[in-house]
């Protein structure tokens, strides 16, 4: 491996001038063993997931008047600690992500800016992988998880957006405002996140969309506008969420590490109210095939290049984070809430050691579901900064018209990591 010790920011920079204090762009990814953690396996394994991914062990530096992704020789840090550490300063060593533990549960925190949900599933696969080894004195089988043995390639480290061929951006012309929960629907005034965290078992919520039509994904975007359409009949703007998309395979960069979600607009048109949901399904299903087509990708990821070339050519980092700000406004009025689905967990050996996961990331409208699969459960985490609590119990009335079972285990404010950043 030759892996260039600084690199330039592309694919990083919208997602860096986009944290702030109170919503920082970091993902927490917590899984709970079945066992309590033992630190030195622990330790060890931080160690060699460390090692195998070099290109997560980074730090911001100022370099000719411009910021850069350094390689970090400091150790990435392991707290013992239920609550998140400050990511980029002294206390990580200066580093963009840090794992800690505390009875059962293991977390990792990562800057959204150096990879997304994609690339915490491969660390943590890589992280559990090692511990669950070392824990229990086992050899492990599996063949998705990257191993130290594995060659560190360049495809997982080059940045796939910023040398690609890609088609000119076309700038669209702006979407017709979404509703707004908050300043439509009266459901605020917003507080700080919380997530609601609800358990479905896998195999019945995968029969009810096979007999719907539809994916997890869809399916569950789907739900949720079916919740809020019911609870707002009269509204007269739009329903449209926000579906995450991963771009890597019309990038042709399935390794790649770095921030690649784009996002498919998935509308609940007002003619669709009285069809049934097997039909509502099926548009879903379409209006997502339609958005992830090779094409559709790639137009997207042109205009997601062009927005961090116009904020490389700023003269500031005061008005990137303007521009940012701004831009976080606009993506609010065009969608009611976001949708992500990374996929299976895929732990390979390591799962029947694992018994529960959770994914919680900042949000930049009042509305986030991050969904998990995991040892045969699907874990819904509905964040919102809502300060009704009606959308949640609209949306799980959903799931029982559907017949799906579901628990919503607890409440919890969504704690995340800050970021001390160089301004």
């Amino acid at each position: 491996m030759d892996m260039q010790q600084t690199q330039e920011l592309c694919t990083e920079m919208a997602q860096l001038y986009s944290t702030t204090p109170e919503n920082p762009r970091v993902i927490r990814l917590a899984i709970r063993m079945r066992d309590m953690i033992d630190e030195g396996p622990l330790r060890a394994a931080a160690r060699k997931a460390s090692r195998r991914f070099p290109y997560l062990c980074v730090e911001l530096v100022h370099e000719g008047g411009r910021l850069l992704l350094a390689q970090n020789p400091r150790g990435v840090p392991v707290f013992h600690s239920a609550e998140p550490h400050t990511l980029g300063g002294e206390a990580a060593n200066y580093h963009l992500m840090a794992f800690s533990w505390w009875d059962n549960w293991i977390w990792i925190d990562v800057f959204h800016a150096i990879t997304d949900g994609t690339g915490a599933y491969e660390l943590a696969r890589t992280l559990l992988w090692y511990y669950c080894e070392e824990r229990y004195g086992v050899r492990l089988q599996g063949e998705r998880v990257r191993l130290l043995d594995d060659p560190v390639l360049p495809q997982e480290w080059l940045d796939p957006v910023a040398h690609a061929h890609l088609p000119d951006p076309v700038r669209a012309a702006a979407p017709e405002p979404a509703f707004d929960l908050v300043a439509e629907g009266g459901l605020g005034p917003e507080q700080p996140a919380r997530d609601f965290s609800i358990a479905i078992p896998e195999a019945e919520f995968m029969r009810f969309n096979v007999q719907n039509d539809g994916s997890p994904a869809t399916m569950l975007s789907l739900l949720l506008c079916r919740a809020i359409d019911g609870m707002f009949p009269g509204r007269t703007k739009p329903l449209r969420v926000n579906l995450c998309v991963n771009q890597r395979a019309a990038l042709g960069a399935p390794l790649a590490r770095h921030n690649l979600v784009g996002m498919a607009r998935l509308e609940y048109k007002d003619g669709m109210r009285t069809w049934p949901i097997a039909r509502q399904g099926t548009i879903f299903r379409g209006q997502t095939m339609a958005q992830t087509l090779e094409d559709r990708v790639l137009a997207g990821v042109a205009a997601q290049r062009a927005t961090a070339e116009r904020l490389r050519a700023m003269g500031s980092d005061a008005e990137r984070v303007a521009a940012c700000a701004a831009a976080k406004q606009a993506s609010r009025r065009v969608a009611t809430a976001t949708v992500s689905y990374v996929g299976q967990a895929r732990f390979e050996g390591s799962e029947r050691y694992i018994r529960d996961m959770r994914l919680t990331t900042g949000q930049t409208v009042p509305v986030l579901m991050e969904v998990s699969a995991v040892n045969g459960i699907f874990r819904l985490d509905l964040m919102q900064t809502l300060a009704s609590d009606a959308l949640v119990r609209a949306f799980c009335h959903e799931l029982e018209a559907g017949g799906v079972t579901y628990d919503l285990q607890d409440v919890r404010p969504v704690r995340l990591a800050p970021v001390d950043l160089p301004w």
